[in-house]
């Protein structure tokens, strides 16, 4: 059996939401904590800790980066070290890195075009060939054979675990109605391509996106421990109201990276009616585009394996329905 994951993206999506749906599904919240804070610890202090509240899982992410930005090209090296360290089979390194594209290529667009944050700093680099492994990065193929797996030691204590989720309805037989595409790895395609030219006037800096390692670690490690092979999204993405604020300013919702993943992956997107908060972030959004997440049919109740519940940090907004089924069950719309 083929699964799939299809996200009640109407009530919102962020990356620690995402990560907390899978354990919700029965991904063992262990293997997905580790995994989380060994990218973590690669960028400073960390601890991270999935809890049930009804039914619903929430992952607390608490790192304390060492620097103020992460740039994209320690962005890429450290998630190479990460994949090596914690050794997912294919298709889930070549994900993760398109997960991280998807965001960069964004944050480096809307520093480019978006005049309120033209002023704001890029991160130049001049000798991007003299980073162990970061020949490549130039369009220069690498001599160094990439970055070793660290030895990564975490110091945080031991890993905390939620109680067991709540019990999965028995898997049902079906019939398969449609069958979106897999992970490109897995379907005779090329893998997503992973740039690894820097834009012409710098790479692009992740400032509150930082954790978004940790989140691409924890969605693809809980992809893998359930065995999922496609993702699709219900009709649209929710992306709240109101304003956010962050580094650069305040800015209407969603934010310039966020609706710039949402406009050029064509992925439906719509504000919220009565909830003037983000409510997709740029993470969420680029977890779907690295995905190729695909615009499905709510799934018919009959022909869901099991269904599990996730929630952000913010107290007050609607939990996230997850729907783990087997692919066939993500019925497309016409145009998507």
């Amino acid at each position: 059996m083929t699964r799939g994951l299809i996200i009640d993206t109407r009530f919102g999506i962020a990356g620690d939401i995402a990560c907390a749906g899978l354990i919700s599904l029965g991904a063992d919240p262990a293997r997905v904590v580790d995994a989380m804070e060994t990218a973590g610890s690669l960028l400073g202090t960390v601890a991270v800790v999935p809890v049930y509240h009804g039914g619903s899982a929430t992952i607390h992410i608490d790192l304390d980066p060492a620097e103020d930005h992460l740039a994209e090209s320690d962005a890429i090296l450290n998630l190479d070290r990460i994949l090596d360290a914690i050794s997912l089979p294919v298709p889930y390194p070549p994900l993760a890195r398109a997960i991280l594209a998807a965001l960069c290529r964004a944050e480096r667009h809307v520093h480019a075009t978006d005049p309120r944050l033209r002023h704001m700093p890029v991160h130049h680099a001049d000798h991007l060939s003299d980073i162990p492994g970061g020949a490549h990065l130039s369009g220069t193929p690498s001599t160094s054979g990439g970055w070793k797996a660290p030895d990564i030691t975490r110091a945080n204590g031991p890993v905390q675990t939620p109680r067991d989720p709540p019990g999965a309805d028995a898997t049902r037989t079906r019939v398969i109605t449609d069958t979106p595409e897999e992970f490109p790895a897995l379907d005779g395609r090329p893998a997503p391509e992973f740039p690894r030219t820097p834009h012409p006037a710098g790479q692009a800096l992740l400032h509150e996106a930082q954790d978004i390692l940790c989140d691409i670690t924890g969605f693809v490690t809980g992809l893998h421990l359930l065995d999922i092979r496609s993702v699709g999204y219900i009709d649209h993405v929710t992306v709240g109201g109101g304003t956010v604020s962050f580094s650069h300013g305040t800015f209407a919702v969603p934010a310039p990276a966020t609706r710039h993943l949402l406009e050029s992956h064509g992925i439906r997107w719509k504000p919220s009616e009565d909830r003037h908060r983000e409510m997709a972030t740029p993470t969420g959004v680029s977890l779907l585009a690295g995905c190729k997440a695909i615009r499905c049919r709510e799934p018919p109740r009959e022909r869901i394996i099991r269904t599990g519940y996730a929630r952000g940090s913010h107290a007050g907004f609607p939990e996230v329905p997850f729907h783990l089924v087997e692919i066939g069950d993500m019925i497309k719309y016409p145009d998507r």
